[in-house]
């Protein structure tokens, strides 16, 4: 069942796209991308960031700049105007099949910041950008069956969700496991904003 999604109130300028306070924009220095690597592996969300295998500093500075991922950084503006980052959303595995794209999209967001509400608004609001400024015409994101928050989060984004399905499609913790399979439309993404 896909959850209802609330109307936010977006506007846009030269930097990126804004929900209130929040901003998600593609200006993402490699200054950025070192602190959230820093920040993720001190918060010790690496390791379920990449369950498939933790990765290294520069095998990140790497795979962040590769030039099929883009990179959003996931901004909050504080009450003296200075930009407070939070997170990153990203897309890999774009594929072009004739006239229509898709991509594989992950967020990750440091502890501060996991309260839910405002996760969840960076999330829709990274969907939105991916859909009305890069391109994109379908999003997908796996996830391992035993995290289960990760999965409720799907679901209150805005995904379909299906499964555990693909026993040994990937691991956690070092063992195989099934995964669950989140997708969302620009068609459907749109109808869902356009009726709240």
């Amino acid at each position: 069942m896909a959850t209802a999604i609330m109307q936010p109130t977006y506007r846009e300028d030269a930097f990126g796209l804004w929900d209130g306070q929040l901003v998600v924009t593609e200006k993402v220095s490699d200054e950025v991308l070192a602190t959230a690597y820093m920040r993720f592996k001190q918060e010790g969300l690496l390791e379920y960031i990449f369950y498939e295998h933790v990765p290294t500093l520069t095998w990140f500075m790497n795979w962040f700049t590769w030039p099929t991922v883009d990179v959003l950084a996931c901004l909050k503006k504080e009450e003296d105007g200075s930009m407070k980052l939070a997170g990153l959303t990203w897309l890999n595995s774009r594929i072009k099949i004739g006239s229509w794209t898709k991509a594989e999209v992950g967020h990750a967001y440091f502890r501060e910041f996991q309260n839910g509400r405002d996760t969840i608004r960076w999330s829709r609001l990274s969907i939105s950008y991916v859909f009305n400024f890069l391109a994109v015409d379908a999003l997908f994101g796996v996830t391992p069956e035993p995290n289960k928050s990760a999965v409720r989060a799907s679901r209150k984004i805005g995904f379909e969700v299906t499964g555990p399905v693909f026993y040994g499609y990937t691991t956690w913790k070092g063992d195989p496991c099934r995964v669950y399979i989140s997708s969302v439309d620009k068609a459907t993404w749109s109808s869902r904003m356009e009726s709240e």
